[in-house]
């Protein structure tokens, strides 16, 4: 979702529990709606109180914020990572994606199994610990 006016774009996925009365909050600020789901209100919480509007937000959710006028992206989770945001970097690019087939989909991600993740993941009943993945390139 791309706001014009704010100079701000969103890439969504997730479920803003509370958005009806973060909505209410930011309506009272003067911001103005065009849709009906949580995706617009975390644009406009964004834009109103930058990052301290991820302390407002209850539910499961990432997404990446880019802001025209700085240039900057922003990649967020939810506190307890519900809603997982995988991350490959290589030589001149990141790619994101909240799920593994997604962010794979593309090509050129290294898919070689990570030892110290596999490691982990035979150790401790098939749970890799945050920041390792399965994968190397992950």
């Amino acid at each position: 979702m791309t706001d014009p006016a704010l100079g701000l774009t969103l890439v969504f996925n997730g479920c803003i529990y509370n958005y009806r009365a973060l909505r209410s909050e930011l309506e009272a600020l003067g911001y103005c709606f065009f849709s009906e789901g949580d995706t617009e209100v975390v644009l406009k919480a964004w834009h109103a109180w930058g990052a301290g509007c991820c302390e407002r937000l209850q539910g499961m959710f990432a997404f990446a914020v880019h802001e025209r006028d700085s240039g900057r992206v922003i990649l967020v989770r939810d506190r307890l990572g519900i809603k997982p945001l995988y991350i490959a970097e290589s030589p001149g690019r990141l790619r994101f994606a909240s799920s593994l087939p997604a962010l794979l989909a593309a090509g050129g991600v290294d898919t070689a199994l990570d030892p110290v993740a596999l490691n982990y993941y035979l150790s401790f009943h098939a749970v890799v610990p945050p920041p390792h993945t399965i994968l190397k390139g992950v």
